[in-house]
C-alpha cells in the first residue's frame, strides 16, 4: 500500500512539471511582467521610505548650532496638535526668509530630544532660537502665526 501511495504521488509531481514545461511564452512573459511589477511596487516603497528617513535624520541633526549660521530648533510631539500647527506656521515662514537660517525638528519623546529640552527649559510648543556662535538668544513657546514668526526669524538673521 506504500508503494501505491509513493506512486500516486510520484505521478502527481509528474503531471505538474509537464503543466509547467506546456507554458507557452506568452505565459512566461506575462508572469515576468508581474514580477515586474511586483519588484517596481517594493522598490518604490523602500526607497521612499529611506528617502523619508535620511530627511528625518537631517532635521534631528543639531550639530549644525554655532556653525556659523543662525539655527531655529522646535520641540516636537507628534501627540500634540499644537505641536503640529507650530511646526506648519514654522515650516511657512522658513521657506519665506534666507535659506541663511537653519530649522531643526527634535522629537520630546526621545531621549535626546528630552534632554536637549531640558537643557533649554523648553517643552511642547516651543522654538528655541540660537545665534550664528550657537548662544541661546530666544524661546517663543505656543502656536505662533506664519508672519509673526517671519519677523522674528528676519530678526535672528539680523536682516530686520
Amino acid at each position: 500500500m506504500s508503494k501505491r501511495r509513493f506512486n500516486a504521488a510520484k505521478s502527481r509531481k509528474a503531471a505538474t512539471e509537464k503543466k509547467a514545461k506546456k507554458r507557452t511564452p506568452w505565459q512566461r512573459l506575462r508572469r515576468l511582467k508581474g514580477l515586474l511589477v511586483v519588484a517596481v511596487g517594493l522598490l518604490v516603497v523602500f526607497g521612499t521610505a529611506w528617502f523619508y528617513q535620511a530627511q528625518n535624520a537631517y532635521l534631528r541633526d543639531v550639530s549644525v548650532i554655532g556653525n556659523g549660521s543662525p539655527t531655529v530648533v522646535q520641540l516636537y510631539d507628534q501627540n500634540c496638535s499644537t505641536c503640529r500647527q507650530l511646526d506648519r506656521n514654522a515650516e511657512a515662514a522658513v521657506e519665506q526668509v534666507s535659506t541663511e537660517l537653519q530649522f531643526r525638528v527634535l522629537n520630546l519623546n526621545t531621549v535626546s530630544g528630552r534632554q536637549f529640552a531640558q537643557r533649554y527649559q523648553g517643552g511642547q510648543t516651543t522654538l528655541l532660537y540660537f545665534d550664528r556662535t550657537g548662544r541661546h538668544v530666544n524661546t517663543i513657546t505656543g502656536v505662533q502665526s506664519t508672519d509673526f514668526l517671519v519677523n522674528s526669524f528676519q530678526q535672528l538673521l539680523g536682516t530686520l
